[in-house]
């Protein structure tokens, strides 16, 4: 049983499998010298590692990438445990008959149509930029997609309240991309709802202490950070008061 849970597990063999072709073997973490026993035993502890109840608790996206892993597992230990199958599969350099990239195909289909829709936003079509924005996440739910929904939803006034959610989402994928936080911070920017977007930037400049729009937009919203000579001053103007509080009162609360 893999020694992790398993969302982290499931998102981390999807990963791989969508980067590159993995045999059947390899799905069940094995090598191509593996025993009938050992398969059968390999995929009896993922099966029960995978089983529906543990399934039911993933979200939507974890739970579909899971239950596509499971589906591969069955198929391999179905093909290596048959004699014929396995000699077969095998000669054809462990490929199946007519064989396609069950999991690599949507991946790379999400690719291209997420360029597509790339290329409709840049034009201001943002109504068609999120129709294929929208069958990328289909396809493949990573965080570039879920941002690019969020910026179309931005953009079309009657949508503009589902735009926060996307956008949360692609954080959430993503926690260390500061790109994400930054469009939440714009949204509400542009929304004049500064306070609500001043969070969202000082995260953003947590994220990337190096982002000058972050930054631009902390000091239109706070004001600029004091100079060296304001601090000086109000440093001894505090001295001075607390020395000689008769000459030197403090400022009145307003």
């Amino acid at each position: 049983m893999p020694e992790t849970d398993l969302k982290t597990f499931a998102d981390k063999l999807y990963a791989r499998a969508s980067s590159r072709r993995l045999d059947h073997f390899e799905v069940l973490g094995l090598t191509h010298s593996a025993t009938f026993a050992e398969i059968d035993a390999a995929y009896r502890r993922l099966a029960a590692f995978f089983s529906e109840q543990r399934l039911a608790a993933l979200d939507g996206e974890s739970a579909a990438r899971a239950r596509e892993l499971r589906r591969r597992f069955q198929r391999a230990h179905e093909v290596l445990t048959d004699y014929a199958k396995r000699h077969d599969y095998e000669s054809r350099d462990f490929k199946e008959a007519g064989e396609t990239e069950k999991i690599e195909q949507p991946a790379d289909t999400a690719r291209r149509i997420f360029a597509k829709a790339k290329a409709l936003f840049a034009q201001k079509q943002f109504a068609l930029a999120l129709e294929l924005a929208e069958k990328a996440l289909e396809a493949d739910p990573r965080a570039e997609h879920h941002h690019l929904r969020g910026l179309c939803l931005m953009n079309i006034r009657h949508r503009r309240h589902e735009a926060e959610a996307a956008l949360l989402k692609a954080a959430e994928i993503e926690p260390w991309n500061a790109g994400h936080v930054l469009a939440l911070g714009m949204m509400f920017y542009n929304e004049k709802l500064p306070q609500r977007a001043l969070g969202y930037f000082k995260k953003t400049l947590e994220l990337d202490s190096a982002n000058a729009q972050a930054r631009e937009k902390v000091e239109w919203i706070e004001g600029p950070p004091p100079t060296t000579m304001e601090r000086l001053r109000a440093g001894l103007a505090r001295r001075l008061g607390k020395a000689m509080p008769t000459f030197f009162p403090a400022p009145r609360k307003k």
